[in-house]
């Protein structure tokens, strides 16, 4: 039943649930647990006028402390009983039922008291990692609204609202607001009115257990190293686990080196481009698996040696032994070693103030494998210094060669020089020695 359908919703707004959510929870002053409170109900076919008479009597012989007379929805009387009463009780032929109360009502509560007793059986029970479930037994005849109050501190902790509303019969709230590793604990109470107020039940703690860490993952096997070039070895494995966060990679160089870790990958791969080496070297490579609980065993090692590393040629590589050579006082024949595969023609430059000077074209043209030109504007005396180079287009060009020099009309020499004879050395103080030859 929705009690939010009811006409009563205004009187709930002075209920319980006008405790702001962040008061701390303290015992009402509209009643006091009496433990051996007693509710005594006579049969149904007495009249108003024997009930009135049997609680009288009954007071007197077995000396209860009256608390209330109920004349409406309860044909009997509550009462405090002493030692030795309840079983004497339990035998009188007009009392039908005998049970316990844990709440004394304050007088002037009017005729047709009816109890709010407080829930019974509370369990607090975890829903996965996210919540916890409440149940409990509703023991109230007449209540509008119930009240949830949680303690983070303790059984005998501070209580604070955790939640409130409408309902009748209601005996299960979930707390979502819940974290693990944490104690949470709780006590539920009900009322009909905002000064009818009952008990809160016993309490009940429950914490949210983080599950279990998986197991490390099992060891991947069957390593292997293969080389592919002078910088690279690629690598391979069986993974034989199903619950992996990755691959941890390590890497020695040698076979006596030290291991050290040089990446990580992902779940469920198997193979690994080790780049970057040096060219001829031996590496040897082992993996593991890993997750949040820890690391497997290692593969086995698995060693390889990269290539030796292989220069490709430059398509307009620079050419080599550039010789000039004059010829009579105004020719410079220069040669060359044509080293490019792509060349579409070539140049030459030229300098008049020395091998280090400032170097100008001085002839440009088509031409493919060209290894030799010769210079005709030169003047006797006069050094010169050259340097080629090739190209493939007007903006690929290659390097030049080193330069090489010339003086027009100067002969080439045609025979090395005799050799120096009778070298003699003559000391002179601490510090020199002089030399004399022919």
């Amino acid at each position: 039943m929705n009690i939010r359908n009811l006409t009563v919703i205004p009187l709930l707004a002075l209920l319980v649930l006008a405790v702001s959510p962040a008061t701390v929870v303290a015992d009402d002053p509209q009643y006091q647990v009496v433990p051996n409170q007693y509710i005594i109900r006579f049969r149904d076919d007495l009249s108003r006028e024997d009930v009135l008479r049997l609680a009288r009597n009954l007071t007197a012989e077995q000396k209860l402390q009256l608390r209330h007379t109920y004349r409406d929805s309860i044909k009997g009387f509550s009462a405090t009983l002493p030692p030795g009463a309840l079983e004497k009780l339990r035998q009188h032929p007009d009392i039908l039922t005998i049970e316990q109360n844990g709440v004394w009502y304050l007088e002037g509560n009017g005729p047709g008291i009816q109890t709010v007793d407080a829930p019974t059986n509370l369990a607090a029970t975890p829903q996965g990692q996210t919540a916890i479930l409440l149940t409990w037994t509703d023991n109230a005849t007449s209540e509008l609204g119930f009240q949830v109050v949680r303690s983070t501190d303790g059984i005998d902790g501070n209580y604070t609202v955790l939640f409130q509303d409408q309902g009748i019969d209601v005996t299960s709230y979930t707390d979502t607001d819940v974290v693990e590793d944490q104690e949470y604990c709780y006590k539920v109470r009900v009322a009909n009115s905002a000064t009818n107020i009952g008990p809160f039940s016993d309490p009940a703690c429950a914490t949210i257990v983080p599950p279990p860490p998986p197991p490390p993952p099992a060891a991947p096997t069957d390593m292997a190293a293969s080389t592919v070039s002078d910088q690279r070895i690629d690598l391979s494995w069986t993974d034989n686990s199903n619950n992996e966060t990755g691959f941890r990679i390590e890497r020695r160089t040698g076979q006596t080196g030290a291991f050290s870790e040089i990446d990580l990958v992902g779940a469920n791969v198997t193979t690994y481009a080790s780049t970057g080496l040096d060219s001829e070297t031996e590496y040897c490579y082992r993996a593991r698996a890993y997750n949040a609980t820890g690391d497997s065993d290692y593969t086995n090692i698995s060693c390889a040696t990269t290539d030796e590393t292989v220069i490709p040629p430059d398509p307009l590589a620079a050419p080599t032994d550039l010789t000039a050579t004059p010829v009579g006082e105004t020719q410079i024949d220069l040669t060359w070693v044509d080293n490019a595969t792509a060349e579409l023609g070539y140049q030459i430059a030229r300098s008049t103030d020395g091998i280090g000077g400032t170097y100008t074209t001085l002839f440009q043209d088509a031409g493919v494998d060209v290894t030799s030109y010769t210079d005709t504007d030169v003047v006797s005396g006069q050094e010169y210094c050259y340097k080629v180079r090739v190209a493939s287009s007007a903006t690929d060009i290659g390097p030049f060669s080193e330069p090489a020099c010339a003086t027009a009309g100067t002969p080439p020499p045609t025979d090395p020089p005799s050799a120096p004879t009778n070298l003699a050395t003559t000391t002179f103080d601490h510090q020199r020695i002089d030399l004399s030859w022919t």
